[in-house]
């Protein structure tokens, strides 16, 4: 029995999932386009279903948020301070060194890295935290900053973007 979705154009990708079949540019553009996001879960659920049955897959990480100082102010930030606030933070590379070593006996396989656009840290702050992940936990992937600090970090580096990113790769980026 075909689930009731409301938008009635996943039935195309629920049949082809349901064959076995391998879904298409078309299929792509309709799964970003779609609002219907309860049948799109539902589809993704059945995919998975499908491949791994109720075997559930999970990586054990760790967050890091270096900083909460941030000029940019988001809409949907709750986290931002000025310099010079109450509950404003930096933490230095000793700090984040510190951070991560209290949590050695957990087998974490992923960190997490993003913070705020900070106005006073240099470029080299962000390839000396991302080389101490990878110092005191080289085994791990570094999963760090946003689309928009990145920007920041080419703009305060005075690289193009895709310069700060290899820097970022140099330095340990996954």
């Amino acid at each position: 029995m075909t689930p009731d979705f409301s938008d009635k154009r996943l039935i195309i990708i629920y049949n082809k999932i349901k064959e076995g079949e391998r879904l298409g540019p078309e299929e792509g553009r309709l799964i970003y386009q779609t609002r219907d996001l309860i049948g799109l879960g539902h589809l993704a659920h059945m995919e998975r279903k499908k491949r791994h049955g109720e075997k559930a897959f999970w990586v054990y990480n760790q967050h890091l948020n270096y900083t909460n100082i941030c000029t940019n102010r988001c809409q949907f930030c709750a986290f931002a301070c000025d310099d010079g606030d109450d509950n404003a933070y930096s933490l230095s590379i000793t700090d984040v060194k510190t951070r991560l070593q209290e949590r050695m006996d957990e087998p974490i396989r992923e960190l997490h890295v993003v913070g705020g656009l900070h106005p006073d840290l240099p470029f080299s702050y962000y390839t000396d935290l991302i080389k101490t992940i990878k110092q005191v936990r080289p085994e791990t992937t570094v999963k760090a900053f946003t689309a928009v600090e990145i920007d920041h970090f080419a703009k305060i580096s005075r690289q193009s973007i895709e310069d700060t990113l290899i820097a970022l790769k140099e330095a340990g980026l996954g």
